[in-house]
Formats: C-alpha cells, structure tokens, sequence
C-alpha cells in the first residue's frame, strides 16, 4: 500500500496584513503601468468585444489572437450579425485559433442572447441553427451571472 507523502505545506499560508496587500497591490500595478500590453479588449466597455476577447484567449497565445480578434468583429460586429451568420463561415473565420469548439459555444450565446430581426421569415429562421429554450452552451465556461450580465447589456 502506497503512503502519502506528506508535504512542507500541509497548512494554507495566513493571509497577509492590509499594509502588506497594499504594498503588493501598488508594486503590481507600477509594474503593470511600465510594463502592461496595450490591448484591444482592454479599451473598450462592449459586454460583446469582452466576451469575444475571453473566449478567443482560452488555452490562446495573444499574439495569436490579436489579429483573429480583429478579423472577427470585422466580419461579426454584433451578437445578431454574429447569430444570423453560417455556422460553417463562423468556423472558417475563426481558423487557425483552434479549440473549434469555442466558435460553435460563442454563436450559441449570440443566438439565444440577439432578438430575432423582424425581417427573418420562418423559412430562413428554420435554415439556421434553432432557437430553444433550452440552453445550448450549458457546457461552456462562463458563470450563468456572466450571461445574465452579458444579455442585460445588450441592446
């Protein structure tokens, strides 16, 4: 039988004292002042831009997806842009990010969060991907307070 080899850490580190939190907390953000990356995402307020940016960077070096996060709101401005568009062109678009499956989860949120325009007839409505009540990004990484946020800010 195999004993657990017991640690130096067996107990959690006491938290640190405020004087020592913010003396952590101001070195941090000096740093981040001199040293931080000027980012797309991180100038702008768009619950939509946000959620294309944390998806897209999942398991995603940054400078692979600077030019991809780009190249995607060109294409899909919108969560309604984004939830009319064929799932096959939402695929190619995301191409070479990788992790395929993110395209597919980011187009459920769209579709279930965009209204449907007016102007969709039944006929092509049926053609794309259906909307349920049922939500299909159940697998997806995001707290359900993170889409409640997410579809109260969109117009």
């Amino acid at each position: 039988m195999l004993e657990k080899k017991k640690t130096a850490r067996s107990r959690p580190l006491p938290i640190p004292l405020p004087a020592d939190r913010r003396r952590f907390r101001q070195r941090l953000l000096t740093w981040y002042g001199r040293h931080g990356r000027d980012l797309p995402w991180r100038k702008t307020a768009d619950p939509y831009h946000i959620l294309v940016s944390e998806i897209m960077l999942q398991q995603t070096q940054v400078d692979r997806v600077l030019p991809k996060y780009a190249e995607w709101l060109d294409k899909y401005p919108s969560m309604a842009v984004l939830a009319d568009a064929p799932e096959q062109d939402v695929t190619r678009t995301w191409y070479p990010l990788g992790y395929n499956i993110r395209p597919k989860r980011l187009q459920s949120i769209a579709r279930e969060s965009a209204p449907t325009p007016p102007a969709r007839s039944a006929a092509s409505r049926s053609a794309s991907a259906p909307r349920s009540s049922t939500p299909t990004w159940l697998g997806c990484s995001f707290a359900s307070s993170s889409r409640r946020a997410i579809r109260k800010a969109m117009p």
